[in-house]
């Protein structure tokens, strides 16, 4: 569900469609070299995995906060409709 709710958000269909593949992409690449960090002999020692955890969460959880606060401090990035462009009748 979540990986449509991203590519919902972008208007046109060929962007849409290569918003989704792209995510898709990410997500499979994601799964494939995830499980290639954890090494066997490292199984007591858990400081490796520790760092990977923080160095992967970390700047996803802050891109929601700073996302906020610019949208606050700067205002939302909407892009306005040119109503000035073909106006006229002929």
């Amino acid at each position: 569900m979540s990986l449509t709710m991203v590519s919902s958000n972008v208007a046109g269909y060929t962007k849409k469609q290569l918003t989704a593949a792209v995510l898709f992409t990410g997500y499979c690449v994601g799964n494939i070299i995830g499980p290639q960090t954890f090494i066997s002999s490292e199984k007591r020692s858990s400081r490796p995995l520790r760092l990977t955890r923080y160095l992967v969460f970390l700047p996803s959880s802050l891109s929601c906060p700073l996302d906020r606060i610019s949208e606050l401090t700067c205002g939302p990035n909407v892009i306005q409709p040119d109503t000035t462009a073909h106006t006229s009748p002929c």
